[in-house]
């Protein structure tokens, strides 16, 4: 989307349900902030936020183009986007989640989108000590397992435990946790 007045690059912000009524996010702010990030303006006018009401375990997430159409599919809204995919989540495990909360995942989020585009090798090694120490744990979960039931109950727990470890290790998501602390926006505003 370009804002035609200015002619600058703008993401696209899609509200599901009624969360307009709930939050705002401010187009030029949410720019501002990803032209601070190093992110092109041709990411930038590809790039779709969607905020969404429901309660979720995550506070957010980045998903590159098609994985990001596939995995929210059933927005039919994105069906015809072309680049990354931001998704703010306004409760977490069914709490409402603050203007300063949000402005922080936001930051976290975009900064995976300028680590997508600019093909960041911090995404591969983070996503391989993710999915890396949750397959080690599934392996040290069915090694533990006694019997078919508790084997699959400790891989699972396994797989949890070492996904959690992967991403509080990986140097992609570390790098965004650290983005979060040094830039600040005001983007979004609960109303």
């Amino acid at each position: 989307m370009i804002d035609q007045e200015q002619q600058r690059p703008l993401p696209r912000i899609i509200y599901e349900g009624s969360t307009d009524e709930q939050v705002e996010a401010n187009v030029e702010v949410v720019a501002d902030t990803m032209l601070e990030l190093g992110i092109t303006e041709n990411i930038i006018k590809q790039t779709t936020l969607l905020v969404l009401p429901e309660s979720r375990t995550t506070n957010g997430s980045a998903w590159p183009e098609k994985l990001g159409r596939l995995r929210h599919r059933k927005h039919q809204e994105l069906h015809d986007s072309q680049g990354p995919v931001v998704r703010l989540n306004l409760k977490v495990h069914g709490k409402e989640r603050t203007a300063e909360e949000i402005n922080r995942t936001l930051v976290h989020e975009l900064e995976h989108v300028s680590q997508i585009g600019r093909a960041d090798t911090k995404l591969m090694l983070g996503h391989a000590a993710i999915w890396g120490l949750a397959a080690a744990g599934v392996a040290a979960g069915n090694k533990l397992g006694r019997g078919k039931s508790q084997k699959t109950a400790f891989s699972l727990l396994g797989a949890g435990i070492g996904h959690q470890a992967g991403y509080r290790i990986a140097p992609h998501e570390r790098q965004a946790r650290i983005r979060s602390d040094e830039v600040k926006t005001s983007a979004i505003s609960l109303k």
